[in-house]
């Protein structure tokens, strides 16, 4: 892969960059929190962690659900914890598995 040009972060953001404008969908910067620290795809949406601070409270973390057509957020759902970063994923039967950064892991959409 080449190296990202200047001023880009990551060789990831570099991808979805150089991709023709008739194969984008949405933006991701317009769609996704600023403080995302983690993001999947699953079948039907985009999944993102991301650090929500407050001046009144702690920092809270939020698991939400964009829709892969329109980037329409379909659902959010505060997490217990501080979140792991990168500690995300999406099983082959559409649970979400968030590792939280004092060990423990939530899952949700399983029984």
């Amino acid at each position: 892969m080449p190296a990202p040009p200047a001023g880009k972060p990551s060789p990831s953001v570099y991808l979805i960059d150089t991709l023709p404008d008739d194969h984008r969908r949405w933006d991701l910067p317009a769609k996704v929190p600023a403080g995302t620290v983690a993001l999947a795809l699953a079948a039907n949406a985009a999944i993102t962690v991301a650090e929500v601070p407050s001046v009144e409270a702690p920092t809270r973390y939020v698991l939400s659900a964009y829709d892969l057509e329109d980037g329409n957020r379909l659902w959010e759902q505060e997490l217990p914890d501080r979140a792991l970063r990168d500690g995300l994923l999406v099983d082959r039967d559409g649970r979400v598995v968030v590792a939280l950064r004092d060990g423990g892991l939530v899952c949700y959409g399983g029984r």
